[in-house]
């Protein structure tokens, strides 16, 4: 890996925390500015009623957002038995946002929360 690469790991790697759902814990990593923006416009949200694309921008940052797991098994996302620890991808991520849409709701309202924060900082940071 070159010195680059390691600059963009460390950058990604700071961005991530973690949410835990009972015996699972998620990895969730803040979107830039820029991915904000990028979401917006991929979702076609620009030109919605506000309230109603806030929901959506939600909604799309969790699922962008979440970049990894320990713990979850396929009973989490579908209505079976199965202990089954379930691997991390993005469909299966998919499948566990749709199966658990409240604690999606509660994981989107605290990434917006750490949005915020993270662009006070970046803000005050930029003043200084």
């Amino acid at each position: 890996m070159d010195a680059l690469e390691q600059l963009r790991e460390q950058a990604l790697k700071a961005r991530e925390y973690e949410h835990v759902v009972g015996e699972c814990t998620l990895t969730l990593r803040l979107p830039t500015r820029q991915e904000v923006r990028a979401a917006v416009h991929a979702e076609r949200l620009a030109g919605i009623e506000s309230g109603i694309s806030a929901v959506l921008l939600q909604d799309a940052l969790v699922r962008r957002g979440l970049v990894g797991w320990t713990g979850v098994r396929e009973c989490h996302v579908a209505p079976t038995d199965s202990q089954a620890p379930l691997p991390w991808s993005r469909d299966a991520a998919h499948l566990w946002i749709d199966a658990n849409p409240d604690e999606s709701d509660r994981i989107g309202q605290d990434l917006m929360r750490r949005l915020g924060e993270r662009a006070d900082r970046l803000e005050s940071a930029a003043k200084n």
